[in-house]
């Protein structure tokens, strides 16, 4: 709504108004058309009088209903190039998203025909991991020999592969990595299956395929990025000019808009005469820059600040209109000649898929004749299957008498070491002595007897031991005393409930160890079981010398039950000349036990002091 101003009485006038800048869209027009206004008033300057009040008020008048059309006409103007750059701009996204996607989804491709290609050949190659990933060249030749050992392993060769490879994380080696088996099967190498000989073949030629379009579709590849690179360069260029063309006509309609505010409110009140009200608007002006600056309360400051910021909106609306309009152009014919080009390169390259593709089944008939041609009758394969073996045994055996001719005059450099184990002589040339050559068969009915029933032992019983140490607590051991002069404490298993009553055959079966073999749950559960360790439980927690020993009895004290008596052993031995002692403490069950303990020490020649 217009405000209303009072109207002055008309005055009589030499001269009219000068006329008001109308909307153009021609710079040049409105910039003469100023120039002249300029001129006009020069000229009423210098030979005119000053404008009447009616003159003042017409020209404010007229002023005011420029503005109003001026504002309308530009606000349609600045939303219709808005609309429509936001509209370009929004296709160059979705031209800059399609592009994308696109070189995303070939390359993608490629990649993964390059990949499929890789493992095609690697399978040719025999260069497949057993987590199914290609291996390194530079360990091809080891994977690829350890893969053949383990097959001659599993075939019955060299060592044992469950062994050495399955469970030798979880138990020690069983063998010696010189021990030579007895199911050793030779070093022939052996073909292949007609199965695999058949697949690898195919693959050989599907991986050929592979390598031949990825030649070719490496140069589409590269045509795709370089468009998209290049529409990228041009998304960025082109919408930072729209971008700021935009941004900058907002902020020059803002100019418009500001003068014609200090215009208006300062010609207003000047025209009503109101001294306070124009010395108000003044205060509320900006200052211009400058030492002495002060308000402007010329009307004819904020008018002409209004006429050049018009001015300036007509001429910068024109260029940027220049400008959008050649941006707008070009994103078109940028798009356009996008899609053909996008096109062209899916075709082809699409194209040499479908080519690659469609070939693969003639690549494949040869393995499939192959699979189709092979027997599938039961009895048939079974026969087959018999055949295998006993030809492989008559080359085993071939290979044996070989080995055996190779071996003659030779000493076996094999002997069994402690435990049972496989051990390895020093050189070729030494001769074992192991105390087994040329004796006579054994007794009839000869058996091994238990430890317990040995002419070496003495006397064996379950007593309560500690050391003389610090923190040490009384515990059960097995107190053996041998006929050699030694005093063994063997410690009694954590949970076996072996108490000083309990029998010397019971307390001497929980030190013997669980008897194990090797079963299938075990080897799925990977492990075996562990038989270098058996006789741990086996050897003495102590070993006293009683040749060098003390042993003294201390009674128990008054109050205390007879069955307390503790026995002080302390042995003493030298190294050079420095002596070394130890001290261990015993308790029996009962005086009687005690008693019959001490007896079998004096038959031994030690007597408790």
């Amino acid at each position: 709504m217009n405000e209303e101003v009072p109207q002055i009485p008309a005055m009589p006038s030499s001269s009219p108004p000068p006329p008001p800048i109308t909307p153009s869209t021609s710079t040049e027009a409105n910039l003469n058309q100023l120039h002249e206004t300029q001129e006009n008033i020069q000229d009423q300057v210098l030979h005119s009088s000053p404008p009447t009040p009616a003159q003042r008020h017409n020209h404010f008048m007229q002023l005011r209903s420029y503005e109003a059309k001026r504002r309308s006409d530009y606000s349609k103007k600045y939303i219709q190039h808005n609309l429509l750059w936001r509209s370009n701009r929004n296709l160059l996204k979705k031209a800059y998203q399609e592009t994308n996607s696109m070189e995303q989804i070939l390359s993608t491709t490629f990649n993964m025909n390059l990949v499929y290609k890789n493992h095609l050949q690697a399978i040719v190659n025999d260069s497949i991991s057993d987590n199914y990933e290609i291996i390194p060249e530079k360990k091809l030749q080891q994977v690829q020999n350890d893969r053949n050992e383990r097959c001659r392993h599993l075939g019955g060769d060299a060592k044992s592969y469950c062994v050495k490879h399955d469970v030798e994380k979880h138990v020690e080696k069983l063998y010696l990595e010189d021990y030579n088996s007895l199911l050793q099967i030779g070093n022939e190498e052996e073909e292949e299956s007609d199965f695999c000989q058949a697949v690898r073949k195919s693959y050989g030629s599907m991986a050929q395929a592979f390598e031949e379009n990825l030649d070719s579709t490496q140069n589409v590849l590269d045509q795709m990025k370089e468009i998209k690179n290049d529409l990228d360069t041009f998304v960025k260029n082109v919408g930072a000019v729209g971008d700021a063309t935009i941004l900058q006509l907002k902020h020059a309609e803002q100019e418009v808009t500001n003068a014609w505010d200090a215009y208006y409110k300062l010609a207003k009140a000047v025209l009503l005469g109101d001294e306070e009200a124009t010395a108000d608007v003044v205060n509320h002006m900006p200052v211009p820059d400058g030492k002495h600056a002060k308000p402007v309360m010329d009307v004819w400051i904020v008018e002409m600040h209004y006429r050049i910021a018009v001015a300036n909106l007509i001429s910068m609306w024109e260029k940027s209109t220049q400008e959008l309009t050649k941006a707008f152009t070009n994103i078109k014919e940028k798009e356009a000649k996008r899609r053909v080009q996008l096109r062209d390169i899916l075709i082809t390259f699409m194209t040499q898929n479908q080519q690659m593709w469609t070939g693969m089944p003639s690549m494949m008939d040869s393995m499939i004749q192959t699979l189709n041609d092979a027997p599938s009758d039961m009895e048939a394969l079974e026969q087959d299957i018999t055949n295998q073996v006993k030809s492989k045994a008559l080359s085993i055996k071939a290979y044996d008498e070989e080995e055996k001719k190779k071996a003659e005059n030779k000493v076996d450099m094999i002997e069994l070491g402690y435990g049972g184990l496989p051990t390895k002589k020093e050189n070729e040339n030494e001769v074992v002595d192991n105390g087994l050559q040329g004796l006579p068969e054994p007794e009839e009915g000869f058996m091994l007897q238990t430890p317990l029933e040995s002419e070496l032992l003495c006397k064996i019983q379950v007593v309560w031991a500690k050391h003389d140490k610090m923190m040490s607590t009384w515990k059960p051991r097995m107190a053996i005393t041998t006929f050699d002069n030694f005093l063994h404490l063997m410690e009694v298993p954590d949970g076996e409930n072996i108490s000083m009553g309990a029998s010397s055959e019971i307390a001497f079966n929980t030190l013997l160890p669980t008897v194990e073999v090797p079963t299938e749950d075990m080897i799925s559960k990977g492990h075996l079981p562990n038989i270098s360790s058996w006789y741990d439980r086996l050897k003495p927690r102590y070993s006293i010398d009683l040749k060098h020993s003390d042993i003294t009895i201390r009674k128990p004290k008054k109050g205390q039950p007879q069955g307390d008596a503790v026995v002080d052993i302390k042995e003493t031995t030298y190294k050079g000349r420095k002596a070394q002692t130890r001290k261990l403490y015993l308790k029996l069950k009962s005086n009687e036990d005690m008693v019959e303990w001490l007896l079998s020490l004096e038959h031994l020649g030690h007597k408790a002091g």
